[in-house]
């Protein structure tokens, strides 16, 4: 139905609550709870929808009349327990910003099982944590590694044998940068990591929050449908190309992969990506970035979700952003995102693509 990446990559409805004194509050489990899982996979499960529903749930109180200082975000609470996958929160990280690079500076796979690769965690594009501070909910005081941590106290419910409980040791890598990266939160369950400062859960052990006031609720908008938009991990998963892949490129919109369309003579050369699992008769935006090359005429948009195509076109060779509308039909659940590059022996790129809710 879309909103935000469930534990198994598919997407899941994602709400959040928004308090009248600006108060964000997040549960964990509706967006990488185990009920969510088709079946249990342990190394795999991410908690990338918690992070997308965080920042969803910032962005929106920003835009309120809430709390005593409108305009700007108030505290954020996130309830914590039932989640599928013992990543240690790098999904959630990644959503909000942080990049977790391997050895060769492209960045880790969703899941935990992807951290026995960790080799640098950067952090200049972690948003800013909330004015008014996090507190994580948990009624557990496990530590994050040990044996009695999260991941062997808690990885068996989420289909960990011994040799997958015997993985969850990776999270030292982790662990190693702690000192300018990250706090590994006593208490998390199996899924928290917060970075140290700004994020940290700084409530003492005990604390309540009682949640008495009237609630909004928002869908999570700001969640990217469109999984590897960004083509960093320099492959096309999911998607259909025909002269097209991912290159690595210096002049990238952002950081240093895109997608090149390159068309033969006599040819032409075309990506598109099927979104499953949207709501019918619901509004969307898609968005990217697109440089013409070679000056030849790019198309980008949207197709087969009901309604007539939607199509921007550029011949532009700098980079230009492309964003529209379209509403899927009273019984579609799926819409498919191109990039055309119709003319032959031509050159064009495409990165930062996005489909959001609204």
């Amino acid at each position: 139905m879309g909103g935000c990446t469930g534990p198994d990559g598919r997407p899941v409805d994602g709400e959040f609550a928004l308090l009248a004194d600006g108060t964000a509050v997040v549960e964990l489990a509706t967006a990488s709870g185990l009920p969510l899982m088709a079946r249990p996979d342990p190394l795999a499960a991410t908690t990338r929808g918690t992070g997308e529903l965080i920042a969803a749930a910032l962005d929106h109180a920003a835009t309120l009349p809430l709390g005593p200082t409108p305009g700007s975000s108030g505290p954020l609470l996130v309830g914590l327990g039932g989640s599928a996958s013992s990543d240690g929160g790098a999904g959630l990280l990644s959503a909000l910003g942080v990049r977790l690079l391997g050895a060769d500076g492209l960045p880790l796979a969703d899941g935990g099982g992807a951290l026995t690769r960790l080799h640098r965690i950067a952090l200049s594009r972690l948003r800013p944590a909330p004015p008014g501070g996090v507190r994580l909910l948990t009624d557990v005081t496990n530590p994050l590694l040990g044996p009695d941590g999260a991941g062997a106290v808690y990885g068996p419910q989420k289909g960990a044998g011994p040799e997958e409980i015997g993985t969850y040791g990776c999270t030292g890598n982790a662990n190693r940068y702690s000192g300018q990266a990250l706090s590994l939160t006593s208490g998390s369950g199996g899924v928290v990591t917060a970075p140290q400062r700004d994020w940290s859960d700084t409530g003492a052990a005990g604390n309540t929050h009682p949640v008495d006031a009237q609630t909004l609720t928002f869908p999570a908008g700001s969640a990217n449908l469109i999984p590897g938009g960004d083509f960093e991990s320099g492959a096309l998963p999911g998607w259909t190309a025909h002269n097209a892949a991912v290159v690595g490129d210096a002049a990238a919109h952002s950081p240093t992969h895109d997608l090149q369309l390159k068309s033969p003579a006599g040819d032409y050369a075309t990506m598109e990506y099927k979104v499953t699992g949207l709501r019918p008769a619901t509004t969307y935006t898609y968005s990217g970035w697109v440089r013409a090359d070679s000056g030849a005429s790019t198309s980008f948009g949207v197709k087969n979700f009901g309604g007539p195509q939607v199509t921007t076109h550029t011949t532009a060779t700098g980079w230009t952003p492309v964003s529209d509308t379209f509403t899927t039909g009273a019984t579609s659940t799926s819409a498919t995102v191109f990039c055309y590059l119709p003319s032959a022996s031509a050159t064009a790129t495409c990165d930062d693509i996005s489909l959001t809710v609204g």
